[in-house]
Formats: structure tokens, C-alpha cells, sequence
């Protein structure tokens, strides 16, 4: 990992449990690879969260109203908490690795 991608986790909120998008992205791939068997699971609740993201970025209703974003003031990105994006994919069936 590059200085400048630590230091903007560092700076978005890694420690204090905070995930971006593409962290919640990657972390289902991760899953999907290391679990096979529940790949189309884990698949359909990424489709499920795209979806439900770009709502949040448009500012329209999103369709998942479990999934609680907040922006970021420096980077202007949605972060979202490590603990309930765990919960909502172990709660829908699915797994995820963040």
C-alpha cells in the first residue's frame, strides 16, 4: 500500500471503524473467492449495495434503509460502519471480509 492511500484511509476514518464503498466492494470479492459457495449470494448483495449507493449519492431514497451512510467532510466521499455492513450481508446470507 502506497503513503498517500494509507494516509487517506488513515485520515477517512479506518480506525474508528468507518469503511468506504470500494473497501465494502473489495471486501465482498475477497469473500466471493475465498467462499465459492456462497458466491451468488454474496454477488447479488454487492449488485444490492451498488444500487443502493448510487441512490445515496444522487440524494434520492435509498432502497436499503438499513445501510446508514454518512459523508466525509475532508474527501467528500459516503463512509459507511464496519459493524453494520458486517451485520446487514450476515443478516441477507451472505459474508464479507473487511
Amino acid at each position: 500500500m502506497g503513503i498517500r492511500l494509507s494516509l487517506k484511509k488513515e485520515l477517512m476514518g479506518n480506525a474508528q471503524g468507518q469503511v468506504t464503498a470500494e473497501d465494502i466492494r473489495q471486501g465482498l470479492s475477497l469473500a466471493m473467492k475465498v467462499e465459492p459457495a456462497l458466491s451468488r449470494i454474496n454477488f447479488e448483495l454487492m449488485s444490492r449495495f451498488n444500487d443502493n449507493h448510487a441512490k445515496l449519492q444522487y440524494q434520492q431514497t435509498p432502497c436499503e434503509p438499513e445501510l446508514i451512510a454518512q459523508k466525509h467532510r475532508l474527501f467528500n466521499e459516503l463512509m459507511y460502519s464496519k459493524e453494520h455492513m458486517q451485520s446487514w450481508v450476515q443478516n441477507n446470507g451472505g459474508d464479507i471480509s473487511l
